[in-house]
């Protein structure tokens, strides 16, 4: 039995098939083939080797949320429609059609409690590495800008930023708090934890802010969408109120909507990263 699951395990790791691997790991698991503690990792690499125990370790940190399409489910209030019966923006899915999913937090994949306890840490890290870099990659392009001629257009790829940012954050917040979660009393790994949560929260500040930009460009995009309406017309109407709707978002001019709210402790990790580098009598500004 342990050889024909581990067999068959390697041979769905090299097919590129990493979901059913993972499906098949844990029913190994199950069965006692592999332990469930912090030993896990070694003894798959000498069971399986390095190379397919990376592939696994890939499979299991990107393994999907079965509740959502890539953190997002389609919006409950306005059933998708981004408006609601009387064609007032719904404020509940910020007139997108789609919300973050609950059960993950809008990363698109599983829960890290459902992933095998062995390979927490692990996993932790390789998503906080996926996250980073694919905001890094967010990062490294111009903002959006709108499209005078085309603003649907740059409203529809605006919004694709910011949802996209929106989700990376999210893994961002879980990880935070799952690092916070492990009670690990090897100091060293507790050195090496704040400096990932560090590295976590830097990102997350210029993702901010680059979340803003989008929400900006979704605004200008809106406001000339209401230029091109005629006058007087529900479609003018709707893009007038989301108009205002984002750029009260982006400034933050209006306290009952606020987008920050949505990452509670990834802002709380920002906080508390922001009021100590303050209180440094000789910080970098340029640092990070």
């Amino acid at each position: 039995m342990t050889a024909r699951i581990t067999e068959q395990m390697i041979t769905y790791l090299k097919s590129g098939n990493f979901q059913a691997a993972a499906n098949l790991f844990v029913e190994g698991q199950n069965q006692g083939i592999f332990p469930g503690d912090h030993t896990l990792t070694g003894k798959l690499v000498k069971e399986i080797g390095k190379s397919a125990t990376e592939k696994l370790i890939i499979a299991f940190s990107h393994y999907p949320c079965q509740f959502c399409m890539k953190g997002r489910t389609k919006c409950k209030n306005c059933q998708g429609r981004g408006k609601t019966a009387d064609d007032t923006m719904c404020e509940h899915c910020i007139g997108l059609g789609i919300e973050r999913c609950d059960f993950c937090n809008g990363s698109g994949w599983m829960a890290i409690e459902d992933i095998p306890k062995g390979l927490h840490i692990t996993v932790l890290i390789t998503r906080i590495q996926t996250a980073i870099s694919r905001i890094k990659s967010v990062l490294a392009k111009p903002s959006p800008k709108p499209l005078e001629n085309e603003p649907l257009t740059s409203f529809k790829e605006s919004a694709q930023t910011y949802i996209y940012l929106d989700r990376y954050m999210g893994v961002l917040e879980n990880m935070v708090v799952e690092l916070k979660k492990q009670n690990i009393t090897d100091s060293q790994f507790n050195i090496r934890a704040e400096k990932i949560i560090e590295k976590c929260v830097k990102t997350a500040i210029k993702g901010k802010e680059h979340m803003r930009q989008s929400i900006r460009c979704m605004a200008d995009s809106e406001l000339l969408v209401s230029k091109m309406a005629d006058k007087d017309s529900a479609a003018r109407e709707l893009a007038e109120d989301k108009a205002d709707y984002y750029k009260s978002l982006a400034d933050k001019s209006d306290r009952s909507i606020d987008v920050d709210n949505e990452h509670p402790f990834l802002e709380k990790a920002i906080e508390k990263y922001i009021s100590e580098k303050q209180q440094m009598p000789h910080n970098n500004q340029n640092d990070g």
